[in-house]
């Protein structure tokens, strides 16, 4: 079953999980990234084992219809109150993401005091605003048990921005932590304008 069919079934649009999926993972369903505080995510929607995970088994999770089932009984609730509140497009993707656990439950209100949120907004808005104008869609997007050949265990955007978020509250230099997402984001960018130029 597609990923596509998944969340059309529990009324999640596509422009909603398919750019907060993109920065999770990539469309790599194979991906796991040890966290900060000792949690694993797993999967497409980098379910948490201490969040939308817990009680469920590595091999689940890393099972995508398992993991896009999960993922969007999780964005159902806040994709209903954003639309009830008349959000759409971004500000609808970006209000799911943050009051679904992607990456933290803070809300949009976040934004203004929380460094994990602040710097996953642009990188969402970007994988929102590659989705919109129609370029950028995973693998993932066609087929739940398409599986990418990246190796498990790589880095995902969620691990930088809680280890972030972990060198802050334990009082470490968050320099180092910033400099490793902005350098991220810039090589994504630079990939994706690459890919763009390129058809």
């Amino acid at each position: 079953m597609s990923v596509s069919s998944i969340m059309a079934s529990i009324g999640i649009p596509q422009s909603v999980w398919q750019p907060i999926m993109d920065v999770e993972s990539g469309g790599n369903a194979n991906a796991q990234s040890s966290e900060a505080n000792g949690t694993t995510s797993y999967g497409l929607f980098q379910l948490n084992s201490n969040g939308v995970g817990a009680n469920y088994s590595s091999s689940y999770l890393l099972d995508p219809t398992n993991n896009a089932t999960l993922a969007g009984d999780a964005m159902k609730a806040a994709v209903v109150k954003g639309q009830a509140q008349g959000l759409s497009g971004y500000s609808l993707t970006q209000y799911v993401a943050f009051n679904s656990g992607f990456p933290t439950e803070q809300g949009v209100s976040a934004l203004n005091s929380d460094p994990v949120v602040q710097a996953y907004n642009p990188v969402l808005q970007n994988a929102y605003n590659t989705y919109a104008s129609g370029g950028g869609a995973s693998t993932a997007t066609t087929s739940a048990t398409t599986t990418s050949a990246a190796t498990s265990g790589s880095t995902s955007m969620l691990t930088l921005l809680s280890n972030l978020n972990q060198t802050q509250k334990t009082g470490g230099t968050a320099s180092i932590g910033y400099t490793v997402i902005f350098s991220v984001l810039g090589i994504g960018l630079i990939l994706l304008g690459v890919k763009m130029l390129g058809g």
